[in-house]
């Protein structure tokens, strides 16, 4: 997904971005209450008493993305772990995981999120059932400015292209 330049208007092209993904795809009250949990707490979220500015998207009831920026310095393992906290204690409300920074988000041929092990990946790939245009979630991405290009991009255009054997797609659609 490609931010629009009115995401995240407030905030720095430097601000720091966090990707979280949901084990599962949320309600449509799960989701509206984990935005108003959101809202709420980044109207009082602070890092060693500094304002955090922040801003958020929940991509397909299932990729929440956050923003955040202190203009006078950067923000502390306190004020991170503060947003972590408030989201893992959603989660355990809800019934549901935060899937760990090593997991794989892609979609599949039908356009449904997967999370899966990088070894699972790697046999799904090798299975020759993803090609390299394939959607994956880059979770590499902590800044804003390389957010702006999207968080979700095609196997080839991210880290996952140089680590897993995709199958190419010709320009004509036809597999090489």
């Amino acid at each position: 997904m490609t931010f629009t330049n009115d995401l995240f208007s407030q905030l720095p092209e430097d601000s720091k971005i966090w990707i979280h993904v949901a084990s599962r795809v949320l309600s449509s009250s799960e989701s509206n209450n984990l935005s108003a949990t959101v809202v709420h707490f980044s109207g009082e979220w602070t890092s060693h008493q500094r304002p955090v500015l922040s801003d958020f998207i929940l991509i397909d009831d299932q990729i929440l993305v956050i923003g955040a920026f202190v203009s006078d310095g950067d923000l502390s393992g306190c004020g991170i772990d503060k947003h972590e906290h408030i989201l893992d204690a959603f989660a355990t409300e809800c019934d549901f995981e935060w899937v760990g920074p090593l997991s794989i988000t892609y979609r599949t041929p039908d356009g449904v999120l997967q999370n899966t092990t990088r070894s699972e990946f790697s046999k799904v790939v090798l299975s020759n059932n993803l090609l390299d245009s394939t959607p994956v979630l880059d979770r590499g991405i902590s800044d804003l400015t390389s957010a702006r290009s999207g968080v979700e991009r095609p196997a080839n255009q991210s880290w996952h292209g140089k680590h897993f054997p995709f199958l190419v797609a010709s320009p004509d659609g036809y597999l090489d």
